[in-house]
């Protein structure tokens, strides 16, 4: 995949988080529909970091593995921010209760502008 293409990709699906992280959590659907959308975005910016870091990742390792190297290289800023946002997917991926789904959707609001770093990152990194 072309690096424009996964970075339209990855922006298109953040403005999409962002535009449920604006509907009232007291709304039916909310909270599940965030967490959707983050789960989403999530996958296209760790594809993205695949596409963007390719030469200096081992194939075949998970989302997970993939940007704890990111992490632990330097690309990605704000360790705390994506700590939290990878323990918020774990949570999302494997349980669901109604306080956890609320925990995950607070860390979502809480930590989304990484994913907005992330791509200004990547803009930075493809020739205009």
């Amino acid at each position: 995949m072309e690096k424009t293409d996964i970075l339209n990709q990855l922006s298109r699906s953040y403005q999409k988080l962002l535009e449920a992280l604006k509907t009232p959590a007291s709304q039916p659907l909310a909270i599940d529909g965030t967490i959707r959308r983050f789960e989403c975005t999530y996958e296209i910016a760790c594809e993205t970091i695949i596409v963007f870091y390719e030469q200096c990742l081992n194939k075949g390792n998970s989302h997970n593995k993939c940007l704890r190297e990111a992490l632990k290289q330097g690309w990605l800023k704000n360790h705390e921010v994506w700590s939290a946002l990878i323990e918020s997917k774990s949570h999302a991926s494997f349980a669901y209760s109604e306080q956890l789904a609320k925990d995950v959707y607070e860390a979502v609001k809480k930590n989304h502008h990484a994913f907005d770093n992330l791509i200004s990152t990547c803009k930075g990194m493809t020739p205009q």
